[in-house]
């Protein structure tokens, strides 16, 4: 109960408050999706591709052949692993808004871990601009 209340205040964050906090929250993640997506997969493995050509071209040691055989795994794995952790915290949300882990004290942790990590950074600016 005590990350529901505002600190200083003595008043408690509205339902509806810490409601519209969470739509906005889910908003600023779409957003953050679309726009990390924005370039595509099929443009990165393409500029890969390319890279990959002109590297080829340019050496031809065992080596080298040994070091895009690496790369070529590691970006396999990342077009296996896109966007899989947005896709999880979409999920969460989605449990949230269906109330499956009480929506108003989730958004309130979230609230508390960001305001403390506020303070945290607002300190430590501060104690900068001092020295």
């Amino acid at each position: 109960a005590d990350m529901l209340v505002r600190k200083g205040r003595g008043e408690s964050w509205g339902d509806e408050c810490l409601w519209r906090l969470a739509r906005l929250m889910d908003k600023m993640l779409v957003l953050n999706g679309l726009m990390a997506a924005n370039s595509g997969i099929n443009n990165d493995f393409s500029r890969f591709k390319r890279f990959q050509q002109l590297a080829s071209r340019a050496q031809s040691s065992a080596q080298s052949r040994l070091d895009q055989g690496t790369a070529l795994m590691e970006l396999q794995m990342f077009v296996a692993n896109h966007n899989s952790v947005l896709s999880q915290l979409l999920d969460s949300l989605f449990k949230v808004r269906q109330g499956a882990f009480g929506s108003v004290h989730v958004v309130a942790e979230v609230l508390r871990h960001m305001v403390a990590e506020y303070d945290s950074t607002a300190a430590r600016d501060k104690a900068l601009a001092k020295a």
